[in-house]
């Protein structure tokens, strides 16, 4: 008994501290209204008709700025043809000549421990009057043959500096470049390499006027490459080039291959692949995507093997370019002959 009156005294009715808690909340007074017009100086409220819009980034910026289809036509075959041009054999040559007519028996200084190659690290005149700053790392070997390949071209150049000889001619370095050249000694099918990285310049004299290294371009790509004088030719392109004097400046070409039907070929017509244009105007790229084989070999939908790629400027496409391939089969052994 003594424990039910303990807690009846302890338990409070709710409805007692609900009037208790209304005393403890001070009470809440209503905001006097305001006057509008009175607190913006009786001058009206601006009114604003036009909502904001989205944000919308125009991609493909205004008629006026875009490429039409036969410019970009254009500049495909134009940029075709000029990939004949970059023969590194040229640069190879005219670095190995004038290295070794302004040597002496101390400038530049060769570093004999690397066997095979010849790598001089230096900053010197020599006795001769040639002027060599910077470092070269190269080697080139004359036509040769190993068991049953005959390499009719091999050679390997790297180096950041630069070679004058006593009259201004000048070559000067940044990157390296490889490239070789061989076939089977049983037979007449030639297969071939090349890579180019980085930038190469001539100046001063006529040994390697109006070549490649005479002009501002810049090279990261590599190439592959077959020739059969039955079967026919076979090209490979992975890379960039910039410095075009074109109405684009430079391309970028992604598993871009091309082949005769004599080497595989379903598609002999068109390449498999891409090409992008930059247009130096404006900096928009315009890829355009080929239907041909991949690789040699490669199957292809007959339909799709008319000479013609698609192009495209960001997300939005313009249509069919049909451009002139027929420099990538203008040459014999090697494509830069």
């Amino acid at each position: 008994m003594t424990s039910l009156i303990w807690l009846w005294a302890c338990t409070t009715p709710e409805n007692e501290v609900s009037d208790r808690q209304q005393d403890a909340d001070p009470p809440v007074e209503e905001a006097a209204p305001v006057d509008d017009a009175d607190d913006a100086g009786d001058q009206p409220a601006e009114e604003h008709d036009d909502e904001p819009s989205d944000y919308v980034y125009e991609d493909a910026g205004s008629d006026d700025e875009v490429l039409s289809l036969g410019a970009i036509e254009e500049a495909l075959t134009r940029t075709f043809d000029a990939m004949l041009l970059f023969d590194p054999e040229t640069l190879t040559t005219t670095y190995y000549e004038l290295m070794e007519e302004g040597e002496d028996a101390d400038c530049p200084y060769f570093y004999d421990y690397y066997t095979g190659y010849d790598y001089w690290y230096d900053s010197c005149t020599s006795d001769v009057g040639s002027v060599y700053s910077g470092y070269g790392y190269s080697y080139r070997y004359e036509p040769y043959t190993s068991g049953y390949y005959f390499y009719d071209d091999q050679a390997y150049l790297a180096g950041y500096g630069s070679i004058t000889d006593r009259t201004g001619e000048t070559v000067e370095l940044a990157g390296s470049w490889y490239h070789y050249t061989y076939r089977l000694t049983y037979d007449d099918t030639w297969y071939g390499y090349a890579s180019w990285a980085g930038d190469a310049r001539y100046s001063g004299g006529d040994r390697a006027e109006g070549t490649w290294i005479e002009d501002s371009y810049s090279l990261d790509l590599v190439a592959t490459y077959v020739w059969d004088m039955a079967l026919g030719h076979s090209l490979t392109l992975e890379g960039a080039v910039t410095g075009f004097d074109l109405s684009t400046d430079s391309a970028v070409f992604e598993n871009f291959a091309i082949s005769s039907e004599g080497l595989g070929s379903a598609c002999e017509a068109e390449a498999g692949g891409s090409v992008s244009l930059r247009d130096p105007a404006t900096g928009d790229w315009y890829e355009v995507l080929f239907d041909g084989a991949p690789y040699s070999g490669g199957a292809v939908f007959p339909p799709d093997c008319d000479g013609c790629g698609t192009a495209w400027l960001g997300a939005d496409e313009l249509g069919e370019v049909c451009p002139d391939f027929s420099a990538l089969f203008s040459w014999e052994h090697r494509p830069w002959n």
